[in-house]
């Protein structure tokens, strides 16, 4: 090189840096979003789905940010972060979504910005405003901030999640329930002149049919990609536990008629003919929680056949009632074809046993007998009579409530016998006992003596020890001191 002339040098540089820059150009080359297109580190961005375009929607004003942060990218969401959380203990809201929106466009594909954000705003933030329309327009905006972020990350099947709970649990369960469903369905701000906000509710829904959809999209994403929020038979759950709270929803409401009827229905059908018909793998195997004999000695049969051909080779079938094992080559020794069938019946005991296990998490027969039973004529009209007699009680319509109520319980108690299971169910022995509350309440009022026997006398005698909490509730809720 000391040799060389200034111009030999340059073109030795020169050389060198396309050399140099060869690989680099074949390994970082952008990728038009195909697996093949690219250099190879784009390819194995989109192979594994690590890349902008794979993620969902692309936020420009992000990849800028980051750009000219480079660096100092973390440093200066760690200063936003201090700066939201002071501007929410400070309450300077607009403040605050300017902030987080600065902290999203750091951390557009980082799933606990959206998460918490999105939380926070429907839960804690609407929390902080007196009037409910204020608080209905946070918990509107909580939702808007994560459908954006399911926007930008599409295949996040926690997002989906977070955003249904939104809609369910928030609108549909929250202290001022009646004025968020009403509102989700005529929104009270002015500019959507008695319509819904099309950004939340496009197709004017009720909140838990909204919700339903959201769960649904949430399982097609968990397909896919494993969820870390929950047992996932849990997760899976909520698409047709929103089919069933919609329909209580609308009795909570005062509506007992065939609209309420069918929404039973069909959250029947659907939790045990959809939902109930999913398989689980357990510790015990696969397993479902709709299953009947049948069901589980099938599930057992193709464990024990599998358990056959890898430990000795063998092809089996088992007979109707799950009792008898047949070898198919007829090479085993009666010594494995015992074994086989010894193994069977401990898988079948093990299948029974981990189905009870996920019915008692998922609490999967409270509400298949729920939903059995409010589908029935008989329960529609027990609901419809002990809310009506609370009704004319309230309008001072003492006799008509009073016999309203005693033809109420008597339903009420006709639908006890038939689902016994729901005797022990809280909001079941709540209706039944303040139902009984409020008749014996009329009687004291007119100053006659209840008869000793009525109709949901057996449920008032097995719940006695719960009578005194009840009644303080009903006696505070009318105001009697």
């Amino acid at each position: 090189m000391t040799n060389m002339t200034s111009k030999q040098r340059k073109v030795v540089y020169l050389v060198a840096i396309l050399v140099l820059l060869a690989p680099i150009i074949h390994l970082g080359m952008p990728s038009s979003g195909e697996a093949e297109s690219g250099g190879r580190l784009a390819q194995l961005r989109v192979e594994y789905e690590l890349g902008e375009s794979t993620l969902g929607n692309i936020d420009p004003s992000s990849a800028a940010m980051n750009l000219v942060l480079l660096g100092l990218r973390g440093i200066a969401t760690d200063l936003l972060w201090i700066n939201a959380l002071e501007e929410q203990k400070t309450k300077n809201w607009a403040q605050l979504r300017t902030t987080i929106d600065s902290i999203i466009m750091l951390q557009p594909h980082y799933m606990k910005v959206w998460q918490f954000q999105g939380w926070n705003l429907a839960y804690n933030v609407s929390a902080e405003w007196d009037a409910v329309a204020d608080r209905y327009y946070w918990v509107k905006e909580g939702a808007k901030f994560m459908d954006k972020g399911i926007k930008q990350n599409e295949k996040i099947p926690e997002l989906y999640w977070e955003s249904g709970r939104i809609y369910s649990q928030k609108i549909g369960r929250a202290d001022e329930w009646r004025q968020f469903r009403r509102y989700f369905l005529v929104d009270p701000d002015p500019k959507y002149d008695n319509g819904v906000d099309q950004a939340i509710n496009p197709e004017g829904k009720d909140n838990y049919l909204v919700a339903k959809g959201v769960f649904h999209a949430a399982n097609a994403r968990e397909d896919f990609r494993v969820q870390h929020i929950m047992m996932r038979a849990l997760f899976r759950s909520y698409p047709y536990r929103s089919q069933l709270e919609y329909a209580d929803a609308l009795q909570r409401e005062g509506i007992f008629d065939t609209v309420t009827q069918l929404a039973w229905k069909q959250g029947f059908d659907e939790w045990t003919g959809l939902y109930g018909k999913e398989e689980w793998m357990s510790p015990g195997g696969w397993v479902i929680l709709e299953a009947q004999r049948e069901d589980v000695l099938r599930l057992a049969t193709r464990d024990v056949q599998q358990y056959a051909e890898e430990e000795y080779g063998l092809t089996i079938e088992v007979n109707a009632d799950g009792t008898k094992v047949e070898i198919i080559d007829d090479e085993g020794s009666p010594e494995i074809k015992k074994k086989i069938e010894e193994e069977l019946k401990d898988r079948i005991k093990l299948k029974e046993h981990w189905v009870n296990r996920y019915q008692d998490t998922t609490n999967y027969r409270y509400w298949k007998i729920r939903a059995q039973s409010e589908a029935e004529q008989v329960t529609v009209e027990a609901h419809r009579e002990l809310f009506q007699g609370d009704v004319l009680f309230k309008q001072g319509k003492l006799d008509e409530a009073k016999a309203t109520l005693m033809s109420g319980m008597a339903k009420f108690q006709k639908m006890l016998i038939k689902y016994p299971a729901l005797q022990i169910e809280d909001l079941t022995i709540e209706e039944g006992l303040n139902a009984v509350l409020l008749w014996q309440y009329i009687h004291q009022l007119q100053q006659t003596k209840p008869p000793a026997n009525f109709a949901l006398k057996p449920l008032w005698d097995q719940h006695e020890n719960r009578v005194p909490s009840l009644d303080a509730s009903f006696r505070s809720r009318l105001g009697i001191r």
